[in-house]
């Protein structure tokens, strides 16, 4: 199969306003500057580094569905550790197997009638007695709407490889820039969230490791016009969100499937099926040269950026290609 976004459609105006999954700010007084720090932090879940101080980290979060059991890894840095103890500090009771070695076996609970967060805490020892804590979550994800309903929306949950319970292949990298009038983005294509499993069934691409530079508008404009791009915009880790996709319905060059829908169902042997563009739980994938991308709203990420927490304040997730910020997932009322 064709992936995604490969063959790149004309520019069509977007009313990023109006955008179903993303809400934008901006300021009807007048410009808004997009503020971004020069020296980004080190990525969320990245760990520590070598030779420096002794410490540990738990690892990326993950997202799966219920009865499914899920592999924790805790690095250590500084030295060796001498002993690690893993521990549930939050969520429903899950299975913990050996919880004394730095990876670690965890199922999560089946039966769950809504989405939970379980938090676990990895601590390790040094032979000098020095003692450093670090946590990670695991969100198990359960749908509040019928994955069998051809309008339901993004969810793609039983699918094989939705899952993001796959590291990032090498150390996330990005950097910032500020130039005359606009933020400079550089990042190596790793996104800072665990994954889906690529290649999947639904898209045989495997994610890749290269450059990628892109600038937004550093004092973006609300304008009555529509703004032409072709990449809706990027978040602050630098991995692109795309807008179109490259399938067509029936390969008739007609119109699109949207990456985000079920797509259309069609009669093989007698049984409907659904068109999946190997989409994981961030609503992304692969492009054929590896490129990860997105078509929505990034559930590892957006995890990752509250450390496990809730997800009922807006969280800044990057900036929209017109340059004005965009928030996950949620909008105040009153700006």
């Amino acid at each position: 199969m064709r992936d995604t976004c490969l063959e790149r459609n004309p520019l069509r105006p977007v009313v990023l306003a109006g955008a179903l999954l993303l809400t934008i700010a901006y300021n009807d007084g007048g410009p808004v500057t997009a503020e971004v720090p020069s020296t980004p932090a080190p990525p969320v879940g990245a760990p520590p580094a070598a030779g420096g101080p002794f410490g540990v980290d738990a690892g990326y979060g993950r997202v799966v569905t219920p009865a499914t059991e899920v592999i924790l890894r805790a690095t250590v840095a500084g030295g060796p550790a001498a002993a690690i103890t893993w521990s549930q500090r939050s969520g429903p009771p899950a299975e913990l197997q050996s919880a004394d070695a730095a990876e670690t076996r965890v199922l999560v609970p089946g039966g769950l009638e809504r989405t939970a967060i379980l938090v676990f805490e990895v601590t390790a020892e040094s032979a000098s007695g020095e003692s450093e804590t670090d946590s990670v979550w695991i969100e198990a994800y359960v749908p509040d709407q019928d994955p069998a309903d051809l309008t339901a929306l993004a969810d793609f949950s039983a699918r094989p490889g939705w899952a993001c319970d796959q590291d990032p292949i090498v150390p996330p990298e990005v950097s910032t820039r500020e130039l005359e009038t606009t933020i400079e983005f550089t990042s190596n294509g790793i996104p800072r969230h665990a994954t889906g499993q690529y290649p999947n069934q639904g898209n045989p691409n495997t994610i890749g490791v290269y450059v990628e530079v892109r600038r937004v508008p550093k004092s973006p404009v609300k304008t009555d016009t529509p703004t032409e791009m072709a990449e809706f915009g990027i978040t602050l880790d630098g991995i692109k969100l795309d807008r179109d996709t490259a399938e067509s319905y029936r390969n008739e060059r007609q119109w699109n499937y949207e990456a985000l829908t079920p797509g259309m169902a069609r009669r093989l042997s007698g049984d409907a099926r659904f068109e999946w563009l190997g989409s994981d739980c961030n609503s992304a994938h692969v492009q054929p040269g590896g490129s990860y991308h997105y078509h929505g709203p990034p559930r590892a990420l957006l995890r990752e950026l509250t450390d496990g927490g809730g997800i009922e304040d807006m969280v800044l997730g990057g900036f929209a290609a017109d340059g004005f910020p965009f928030y996950l997932f949620y909008g105040y009322r009153d700006p």
